[in-house]
C-alpha cells in the first residue's frame, strides 16, 4: 500500500513538472510556440543541436507581426521582446519597471558574484553604478571592491577575445575591408611618425570604428539580454493587444536575432562596415545596435573593450597582413554547446609579416 502510494506520489510530482505552467500563455493571450516538456523552447540548445542565438532567431522569425511573444526557458515563462521600440520603452523610458537581471546570486554561497554590478538590484545597483562609473575610485568596501575586479576581469577577457577573434576572421576573408582599413592605419602611424597612438588618435580612426562596430553587430557577445520586471507593467503588442506584467516576469531581448534582422540590417548575413559609415548612420536607429546592451543597465565596460580591440588591431595591421589558410573555416560554424559566440573549430588565420 505503501508503495502504491509512493509510485502515485511521484507520478504526480513528474505531472507537475512535466506541465508546470503548460498554459501559461494560453491564459494570458501570448502569441508562443509549444514547448518540450522540461526542456521548453530550447530543447535544440540543450540537445547540441542548435546554438542558442539560431534558436531565438527562427522563433523571432515565425512572428512576424507581433513585437514579442512567449518562451519556456526549460519551465520558466519568459516574454521575448524583439521589437526595437518595445526594447526602448523597456530598456529606457520605462527602466524603473526593469531595474535589475533575472539571474541572482546568493551572497552566502558565491559573494564575488552576488556583490558584483551585474547581480546588484535597485538601489544598491545605482550607487555602484555611479561610483564604478567614472573610475575605480570610491570608499566602498572590500568585498565589493573585489566582487567588481573579479567580474570586470572575466566580463572583459572573454568579450576582447570574442570581438579580436571574429574580426579576424572577418578580415581574412574580407580583403577588400582589410585593405581599406590597413591604408588608415599606416596613414594614422606616419602622422604618430614613431610616437604611441593615444586615446584620441584611436578615435579618430573612423574606419576601424566601422570595422569594429560591425564586427560586434554580426557576432554580438551575448545572444540575449535579460530583465526582471520590478513593478506592475502593461506591455503592448503591435497588433494593440497586451498583457499585464507582474514583479518577477522574465524578459529577454535577443541580441542576435535584432541585428540579424533585415528590417534594421538589410542584408544582415554580409559583413559590411559601410553601414557604419557617417553618411549611413543615419538610417540606422541607434536603439538596433544592442552588442553591449541598452539603457542605464548597459555594458559599463564597452568602452574600455573598444578602446583596446582597436589598439590591438592598430599595431596586428601595422606589422601584418591577416589571411585565411586551409584551416580556415568559412562560413563559421557556431560551437553548439557554449552560449556565447565561438567558433565550432576554433579561430584559424594566418599572419603575414609586412615588409
Amino acid at each position: 500500500m505503501i508503495g502504491l502510494f509512493c509510485v502515485g506520489a511521484i507520478f504526480l510530482l513528474l505531472y507537475y513538472i512535466l506541465f508546470l505552467n503548460h498554459n501559461y500563455f494560453v491564459k494570458r493571450g501570448v502569441p508562443h510556440h509549444k514547448a518540450v516538456p522540461i526542456l521548453g523552447n530550447a530543447a535544440p540548445y540543450v540537445l547540441q543541436k542548435r546554438h542558442i542565438s539560431e534558436v531565438l532567431q527562427e522563433l523571432c522569425d515565425a512572428f512576424p507581426k507581433h513585437g514579442f511573444f512567449g518562451y519556456f526557458d526549460f519551465w520558466c515563462p519568459v516574454y521575448m521582446v524583439k521589437d526595437v521600440e518595445l526594447v526602448k520603452k523597456i530598456c529606457i523610458k520605462d527602466f524603473n519597471h526593469f531595474v535589475n537581471h533575472r539571474t541572482q546570486f546568493s551572497a552566502e554561497h558565491d559573494p564575488l558574484f552576488a556583490n558584483s554590478l551585474f547581480s546588484m538590484n535597485d538601489s544598491r545597483w545605482r550607487n555602484m553604478r555611479s561610483v564604478l562609473s567614472p573610475a575605480f575610485t570610491g570608499t566602498w568596501n572590500d568585498d565589493d571592491l573585489a566582487a567588481q575586479c573579479t567580474v570586470f576581469l572575466f566580463a572583459g577577457f572573454e568579450t576582447v577575445a570574442t570581438l579580436t577573434s571574429f574580426m579576424a576572421h572577418e578580415l581574412a576573408i574580407n580583403s577588400t575591408v582589410q585593405a581599406k582599413l590597413r591604408a588608415e592605419v599606416d596613414a594614422t602611424g606616419a602622422k604618430l611618425n614613431g610616437r604611441r597612438p593615444t586615446y584620441e588618435i584611436i578615435q579618430e580612426m573612423t574606419y576601424l570604428d566601422m570595422v569594429v562596430t560591425e564586427t560586434l553587430r554580426k557576432w554580438p557577445p551575448v545572444p540575449f539580454l535579460d530583465r526582471r520586471c520590478t513593478k506592475p507593467y502593461l506591455l503592448e503588442d503591435l497588433d494593440g493587444s497586451s498583457v499585464q506584467l507582474q514583479p518577477g516576469d522574465s524578459i529577454w531581448i535577443p541580441t542576435t536575432a535584432i541585428m540579424r534582422n533585415p528590417k534594421y540590417f538589410p542584408q544582415p548575413e554580409k559583413f559590411d562596415p559601410e553601414r557604419f559609415s557617417v553618411e549611413n548612420r543615419g538610417t540606422i536607429d541607434p536603439n538596433a545596435f544592442i552588442s553591449f546592451g541598452v539603457g542605464p543597465r548597459n555594458c559599463i565596460g564597452s568602452r574600455f573593450a573598444l578602446m583596446e580591440t582597436k589598439t590591438t588591431f592598430f599595431y596586428l595591421l601595422s606589422r601584418f597582413t591577416i589571411e585565411s589558410g586551409p584551416k580556415t573555416q568559412h562560413p563559421l560554424e557556431i560551437k553548439t554547446s557554449s552560449i556565447t559566440m565561438q567558433a565550432k573549430n576554433g579561430f584559424w588565420v594566418r599572419f603575414r609579416k609586412r615588409s
